[in-house]
């Protein structure tokens, strides 16, 4: 071991010994939890009722307790909550600031009004009741903003005869042209009804996620299993880094064939190569349920599969009656409630504070204890030591954050030879004992040793790799790849 490695370690290793963690005090904790909650400081009278209560044994702490409970009942709490489910789902934010300026009660400007959709009013519901998260997905009942006299509304379904009370077509429409005040109105499906999922059947999430023949609604299938299973769905690279075959799977015959052919081969090909299947064995028969989904609500369900297969290569594969039963599955399986779990985490504690396997098991199963109750499980999340601890960073914090960044993307594009290939962001990679030989093998194929210049990873088609990030993966190596508290996988 060179010099300049063992002082790099040695202050490394006196970062992790200095670094300290600090309980907040009663105060800050105070303000940490009205700016996570509300989005804005407490008023001088909650400081005073604060300062108050700690005359008493144990006051300050119900008052605390009792703060949290008081803050989740405001309107500012459910738009924080309605802006981070439109950030989960990638939707357009919206057009005015709700958290500092709550809904009005009624709403005479249409750009406001067209921001108080069917999604947003399902997020408020579950806040303001405190209903199990899975209602995200499995929510039957909806609030859809109409304009009386009018057939404006950003739901669309067809539950009946034409022409009857039951036949609801509602178009989005980004004008108002009566000019009359936007209300609301309850539209309740059966429990049972297998063509309803939440906020997958809402034209707000069709629109953000739109399909056509071709695609066969698989866009909207990579998005389920992105957000609701934590899957990243990366596109396919084919096994052999030669982009003449993906760019034969993209323009067959080098272009020399009418459109119509084109779309014949494309018809017959997409979605049977090898590598493509990496990711259609489980998109096409997820997207088979949303067949009957598009902007009118068919008065059928389509019928389809939730298939995937698990990190310890299990293979799972359940046949739905329709895109409802399909939410209740998803809501069954245990990736589900990991990947859930990890959203509060970075909502309350933060995507930069350590998210350990143990630390994720205690987060589910507490999540199910809780019945998965929205705001028991947000307010035992603020209750969290992580949350009322100012972490000092430590240098080692940060090059592991950033190493694991790195390892994510390679994860990404890996993930479909799993187990074959470990899990690069998981350390010790492999386990303790294979950590030295994978490590071994990214170096390798990164060529750090001569600043990738022959690498074979990521290949031509994937994302580009910068002098400065090889380099930091090489002194992450040499350094013995220590983690976040500085325990190195293998001997520097």
């Amino acid at each position: 071991m060179n010099k300049l490695i063992t002082l790099s370690l040695v202050f490394l290793m006196s970062a992790v010994a200095s670094a300290q963690e600090t309980k907040l005090s009663d105060v800050s904790y105070l303000n940490k939890l009205s700016m996570a909650l509300r989005g804005y400081a407490p008023s001088m009278e909650e400081y005073a009722n604060l300062q108050k209560s700690a005359s008493i044994p144990g006051g300050s702490a119900a008052f605390l307790q009792e703060s949290i409970r008081n803050f989740m009942k405001t309107s500012h709490y459910r738009e924080r909550m309605v802006l981070r489910v439109d950030d989960l789902l990638f939707l357009k934010a919206a057009g005015r600031n709700f958290v500092l300026n709550p809904v009005p009660e009624s709403v005479s400007n249409f750009g406001d009004f067209k921001q108080l959709s069917a999604t947003q009013n399902l997020t408020r519901a579950i806040t303001e009741n405190n209903l199990s998260w899975d209602q995200i997905l499995t929510g039957k009942d909806y609030k859809v903003p109409y304009v009386e006299g009018e057939n404006y509304a950003e739901l669309a379904f067809y539950d009946g005869p034409r022409g009857t009370k039951q036949d609801m077509l509602y178009n989005f429409l980004d004008l108002n042209p009566s000019g009359k005040p936007p209300k609301f109105e309850d539209i309740h499906f059966a429990e049972n009804d297998p063509r309803i999922a939440g906020v997958i059947t809402t034209q707000r999430f069709y629109s953000r996620y739109t399909t056509t023949a071709l695609n066969k609604n698989r866009r909207r299938a990579a998005a389920i299993f992105r957000i609701f299973l934590c899957d990243p769905m990366a596109a396919a690279i084919p096994e052999v880094h030669d982009t003449s075959k993906l760019k034969d799977l993209i323009f067959p015959a080098n272009g020399q064939v009418s459109e119509s052919q084109v779309r014949e081969i494309l018809d017959s090909k997409h979605g049977t190569q090898e590598d493509c299947m990496k990711c259609h064995y489980k998109l096409d028969p997820l997207g088979a349920t949303l067949r009957a989904s598009p902007l009118v609500l068919h008065e059928r369900p389509s019928s389809g599969s939730l298939v995937y297969r698990r990190t310890n290569g299990e293979m799972v594969n359940e046949h739905v009656a329709g895109v409802g039963d399909l939410a209740k599955a998803i809501t069954a399986q245990p990736e589900y409630a990991s990947c859930q779990v990890g959203y509060f985490w970075n909502w309350f504690i933060g995507s930069d504070i350590p998210r350990t396997a143990e630390i994720n098991q205690t987060l589910v199963e507490k999540f199910n204890q809780l019945g998965r109750k929205t705001n028991d499980f947000v307010a035992y999340m603020v209750s969290r030591p992580e949350f009322r601890q100012r972490k000092l960073a430590t240098p080692q914090a940060a090059m592991a954050s950033n190493v694991r960044t790195f390892l994510q993307r390679c994860d990404s594009c890996h993930m479909s030879q799993q187990p074959n290939l470990p899990a690069f962001a998981k350390w010790p990679i492999g386990d303790a004992g294979s950590a030295k030989s994978w490590l071994r093998q990214i170096s390798k194929e990164l060529d750090l040793e001569h600043g990738g210049e022959n690498r074979n990873m990521p290949p031509e088609d994937g994302f580009r790799p910068s002098k400065s990030d090889l380099k930091l993966i090489k002194q992450w190596i040499d350094l013995g790849a220590p983690d976040d508290q500085g325990q190195v996988m293998v001997t520097p």
